[in-house]
């Protein structure tokens, strides 16, 4: 061997060294995550302020779903105690941490506590697809460069700067009001404000790529969303449509249950 192809070899192993510390994926600062055995059924989690992520009595599949953004129907594989076990989760970053740098730390996270290894596939999926309608969109561009995060708030990027009122006995009427939402977050959001109506994932192929601000208000139905998609197109010029499409799909290889600590 030349001393020349010594040096490019060795120049080879220091550069792809420094590509996979590049590539390694971000962590927290503090984080912990354990067994939630109180036999509770109530759930909840998201984002939180300073760059915080919290889930609490939450199954290893809904986390997954929050770390690879994909919907939970979209993990595959695995043991059953991944839809059964239900975990507390906190993560704490630095405050100006993105969205995705958190999204990141979780599956570190995840993989690091569970022995996660998982791989991406590409599957045919009955989704719906947020297009505008024939009149076009009625949607004012938002002042706001970016969702605003409220104080206090929490759940997903596309709720988090909504104001969202049920309908009651004395007005049925649903109403949410959002401030410098993308389409992408609308999409992402439907399916939670949206109730039985819109049991798929929803992509977004309108083509509009601002922020906008806009309220939306519908007759509560017997399942909670029967007007929705009516008061979408009247009032803001967006519609859905069902298509099967190619969709990023999670499928788990191996996973560790996570052990009970006092």
């Amino acid at each position: 061997m030349t001393r020349q192809t010594a040096m490019c070899i060795g120049v080879i192993a220091v550069c792809a060294g420094l590509f996979a510390q590049s590539a390694r994926k971000p962590e927290f600062e503090v984080a912990s995550i354990k067994r939630n055995v109180s036999g509770d059924y109530r759930q909840s989690g998201g984002m939180l302020p300073g760059g915080q992520f919290s889930g609490t009595n939450q199954p290893l599949v809904r986390l997954l779903s929050f770390a690879f953004g994909v919907p939970p129907d979209a993990i595959e594989g695995g043991p059953a105690w991944i839809h059964a076990d239900r975990f507390d989760l906190i993560g704490k970053a630095g405050a100006r941490t993105s969205d995705a740098d958190i999204a990141l730390m979780v599956q570190s996270l995840l993989e690091q506590e569970f022995k996660l290894e998982v791989h991406r596939e590409q599957k045919l999926t009955r989704v719906l697809v947020l297009v505008t309608a024939k009149s076009g969109p009625n949607l004012r561009v938002s002042a706001h460069a970016e969702t605003r995060l409220a104080e206090g708030s929490s759940g997903p990027p596309s709720l988090r700067d909504c104001r969202i009122e049920n309908g009651t006995a004395a007005d049925p009427r649903h109403r949410i009001t959002c401030t410098g939402m993308s389409m992408a977050q609308l999409a992402e959001g439907l399916p939670i404000f949206g109730g039985s109506l819109i049991d798929r994932q929803v992509v977004d192929q309108t083509n509009l790529a601002q922020r906008y601000d806009f309220e939306l208000a519908w007759d509560a139905g017997d399942d909670g969303s029967s007007n929705l998609v009516d008061a979408m197109e009247k009032q803001i010029g967006l519609k859905l449509e069902g298509r099967t499409l190619p969709m990023p799909v999670i499928v788990i290889d191996h996973a560790e249950r996570l052990a009970v600590t006092p």
